[in-house]
């Protein structure tokens, strides 16, 4: 009769293994699925509703709005990116009065 093995042979050996291997792909899946949702936003599980059918992001911004294309102006005007000749010039055909 060997001694050290009370019976179980090697298969207690490959279980053990077998259940470790599982319990480690479920806790990569668990640890994948959490970051997938925690990565949607403030929704949380409804994320991706944000996107789907029925969603209406709101009217568009008027012309003169911050994301018409006087804003735009605007904001390269007050960030320096033009000077107030061009400011001016790019105003007056914005609104037409060329």
């Amino acid at each position: 009769m060997p001694y050290g093995n009370c019976g179980w042979g090697t298969n207690a050996g490959w279980g053990l293994w077998l259940f470790g291997a599982l319990l480690l792909i479920g806790l990569v899946l668990l640890i994948v699925v959490a970051i997938r949702l925690l990565s949607r936003g403030p929704s949380g599980l409804g994320g991706h509703l944000a996107t789907g059918p029925g969603y209406y992001p709101g009217p568009p911004s008027a012309p003169g709005g911050p994301g018409g294309a006087r804003g735009i102006l605007d904001e390269r005007y007050a960030r320096g990116e033009i000077d107030a000749e061009e400011y001016r010039e790019r105003r007056r055909t914005l609104e037409g009065t060329d």
